[in-house]
Order: structure tokens, then C-alpha cells, then sequence
């Protein structure tokens, strides 16, 4: 509650909590904004002083999780901490003995738990009773429909005919192997990118190495031109009698 004091014109904003406290408790600098002034019962409208503390900023936090006033969540449940790779690093008494330990908000832990979020801190999240398999270490990410034809390329291109149900590989997104396609890892980016025997270029799962450490899911990387008029006809070409020839017996059965 706040109270509005009048004086020659000018008006003053007071905490009421803050007043009682100051005159009926402890005197304290009336501008330190680094703690609240809380109330033991969480009545707000039970401004007796005998029922007022002085809390920093981080207490009143997490008092307000305790008892159910901030985002709603069980903070209180021992954890275990892993890194993206699924090794295990080590196990707290709750979330926010992690939280204390490694300085990580207690409110970027637990959407971890919950599968709202991919990481916090760098470090996948579990509840301590729970052993993850791999497949928890492989993020479920909500994506857009799978796009399988490169339409930008398309209409840079003229927008030829095509058969945008089964186009050729220069245009083709889909995640699905073509006709006795195979895969190899890109020189020097192994584990991040792989080439296909019929020319595509794919970005594997993947995690970043920025501050939060982001998730990338699998998908085939767009090609784009930059408008070489061979390149241009040739492509034209390729677009317009694909040429898909049979495959032979070694390929189906080579390594993929």
C-alpha cells in the first residue's frame, strides 16, 4: 500500500510498509531501493509492524516463489545438471542451490526441467530421481512444416517449370534421401555439416557455442545464386530435364 503526502503543491509517493518500519523498527535510508520491505504473513493489508521484515531484492524473490506469488514451480526439488553432450556434472539439494552455486537465475533452471526451455547456463536439467537417455539430449524444437522445395532459388531463376513435388536436387529441401543418395561430413566441419553424393548440403544437430548454447535441428542449408549467367543456364537446365540415372547394385548398398 502507498499513501500520496501533499505539501505546498507537491506531491510525495510513500510506501506505507517502509514508513511504519523506519519509524517503528529500524531507521534506514529511506532511498535504498536494494531491499523491500515484506510482510511475515504475506498480508499486504496487515501493515502492523510487528508483522514487517526488510528483505533484499533476491529474498523477497524468492519468498514470493515459495509461497506461490511468482511463477508458479516446485524450486524446492533436488536437481542434476548435465552438459549438452549428456555427461553428468553434478547433483543439488534444490534449484536454488544450483541457482546460488553457479549464478544462474532459479526462474532459467526450471523451465529446463519442464522442457519449456533448452538450456539454462550452458547445462541441460533434470530432477535428480530421473536418469535421462540419449534421446532427452536431442531437443524436441517446434518448427514451421518442413519446406522442401528452395523457392527463393526458384523465383531467381524465372520460376521454370518444375516439378515442385519431386524437384531436383539443387532445389530440394526435403530431409528424405533421394535416389541413391549418400552422405560424407564437409573437410574440417565434421559433425556440424554433411555433402551428398547429388550435391546437398546439410546442417546436422548441432549445439552452439554462444552464451545460452542454442540448439540447431537438422535440415538441408538453401543454396542461393549470385547471378553468374553460365551458372544461370546451366541450372535452368538441370531444373528443367532433371536427369536421374539408375543405380547401380554397389550404391544401394554402400555406406550411407
Amino acid at each position: 500500500m502507498r499513501c500520496v503526502l501533499s505539501i505546498e503543491g507537491k506531491k510525495y509517493g510513500k510506501s506505507v510498509a517502509r514508513l511504519v518500519y523506519y519509524r517503528f523498527v529500524e531507521k534506514f535510508d529511506m532511498d535504498d531501493l536494494s531491499f523491500r520491505i515484506s510482510f511475515k504473513d504475506n498480508n499486504q493489508f496487515n501493515v502492523h509492524f510487528r508483522n514487517l521484515e526488510k528483505l533484499t531484492v533476491s529474498k523477497l524473490h524468492r519468498k514470493s516463489m515459495n509461497t506461490g506469488r511468482g511463477k508458479r514451480g516446485n524450486y524446492q526439488q533436488a536437481v542434476s545438471q548435465y552438459t549438452v553432450d549428456g555427461d553428468f556434472v553434478a547433483s543439488y539439494a534444490n534449484i536454488y542451490a544450483a541457482s546460488e552455486f553457479l549464478k544462474i537465475h532459479p526462474t532459467y533452471i526450471l523451465p529446463v526441467i519442464n522442457k519449456k526451455r533448452t538450456t539454462a547456463g550452458k547445462f541441460r536439467w533434470f530432477v535428480k530421481d530421473y536418469v535421462p537417455s540419449k534421446e532427452d539430449f536431442i531437443p524436441e524444437r517446434k518448427r514451421k512444416p518442413e519446406k522442401t522445395f528452395n523457392t527463393t532459388l526458384w523465383k531467381k531463376l524465372g520460376q521454370p517449370l518444375v516439378d515442385k513435388s519431386n524437384p531436383s536436387a539443387c532445389v530440394n529441401l526435403s530431409l528424405n534421401d533421394l535416389p541413391c543418395e549418400r552422405w560424407k561430413p564437409v573437410p574440417y566441419l565434421e559433425g556440424y555439416f554433411a555433402i551428398s553424393s547429388k550435391g546437398r548440403v546439410k546442417r546436422l544437430n548441432t549445439w552452439t557455442e554462444n552464451r545460452n548454447k542454442t540448439f540447431w535441428g537438422e535440415h538441408i542449408s538453401p543454396k542461393y545464386s549470385a547471378n553468374p549467367p553460365t551458372f544461370l543456364y546451366n541450372l535452368k537446365l538441370a531444373l528443367k530435364y532433371p536427369v536421374f540415372s539408375p543405380c547401380p547394385a554397389s550404391l544401394v548398398t554402400s555406406d550411407v
